[in-house]
């Protein structure tokens, strides 16, 4: 009798399991992406000011301009794109001037994204 529940049990681990994998990968996806725009605006020249948005035109509709300061570990760092709709789930990705990408989730916290 005691079969049932057991196999329920590991069925609803694995599904456990299978969404943690989906959103990682999600999330990483998002990483990549985001960096591979910051590669591209550094290889254009880094444009700013009236030339960022030229630059972000034809890209992903949800990448907005960044023009906030964040004060993160002792050290100031200027926003250069946000990315809002991200694929694994609420909050912001940022990206700064100096490569730098944190989320920012919907209360304002900042979270570092470590890279291997």
């Amino acid at each position: 009798m005691r079969w049932p529940l057991y196999i329920l049990l590991i069925a609803c681990c694995i599904m456990l399991g299978l969404r943690l994998i989906t959103k990682r990968k999600f999330s990483n996806a998002d990483h990549v992406e985001l960096r591979a725009t910051y590669e591209r605006w550094a290889e254009a020249g880094r444009p700013l000011g009236e030339d960022l948005p030229t630059f972000l035109t034809g890209r992903r509709k949800d990448f907005l301009i960044d023009t906030q300061k964040y004060f993160l570990s002792g050290t100031n760092y200027h926003g250069l794109i946000k990315m809002r709709e991200l694929r694994s789930g609420g909050g912001m990705l940022v990206i700064t001037t100096n490569k730098l990408l944190f989320y920012l989730d919907s209360s304002g916290k900042h979270i570092f994204v470590p890279f291997p």
